[in-house]
């Protein structure tokens, strides 16, 4: 747009209007790696956050699995535990010369055994859940919130060059053959509300 703007004035040019030319060059260029910063930026920002998230997920899953055979150890240990009291009280029947335990003795101490068990066993699978669903929630907030930045700072980018060029734009109208005298680039506005383009004010 510079280039454009300059074209028909090259051959005019005072050394301070090539200064100004010079100037409004960098302006753009500044522009275009402010906006490269931006988006670098946020690249990276998205990034860590992830392999954090996935680092923590990594954690919990491990956690999960921790809380998991800590469950099962638990279960096989109330059915042992129910296997020996159920061989006790037989022995205790036998040396007391009362014949075999009653049927709904070791139905109750075998059924006793087995809820414990499954109590263990149920509350190791429900918190071994909770933790796996934690990291994955917290992997996708990370890469929603990630995407949403990159989405933000592309916008933020495009703006900044945007600004870049019309302020170039502005610079180079002054240099033009006819500009109007006292031509104010100060008061170069963009996007004015009610207005749709962009316009040049100059001093009366």
């Amino acid at each position: 747009m510079a280039a454009a703007l300059a074209t028909p004035i090259i051959g005019g040019l005072t050394a301070g209007n090539l200064l100004t030319v010079g100037s409004t060059i960098m302006q753009i260029v500044g522009g275009m790696k402010q906006a490269d910063q931006i988006r670098s930026s946020a690249e990276a920002n998205a990034k860590n956050a992830a392999a954090a998230a996935a680092a923590e997920k990594e954690q919990l899953d491990y956690r999960a699995g921790q809380e998991e055979a800590a469950g099962q150890h638990q279960a096989i240990a109330a059915r042992r535990k129910a296997a020996l009291m159920l061989s006790r009280a037989q022995a205790v029947s036998a040396a007391g010369g009362g014949g075999g335990l009653d049927e709904s003795l070791m139905s109750g101490l075998i059924e006793a055994g087995e809820k414990e068990a499954g109590f263990a066993s149920y509350g190791a699978r429900e918190r071994a859940t909770g933790l796996r669903y934690r990291g994955n929630v917290g992997a996708y907030e990370a890469n929603a919130k990630g995407r949403q930045g990159i989405i933000e700072a592309n916008a933020a980018a495009d703006a900044t060059i945007m600004g870049s060029f019309a302020k170039a734009g502005v610079g180079m109208a002054g240099l033009m053959p006819g500009a109007p005298p006292g031509l104010n680039a100060g008061n170069y506005q963009v996007g004015t509300p009610g207005y749709s383009g962009n316009y040049l004010d100059w001093d009366a």
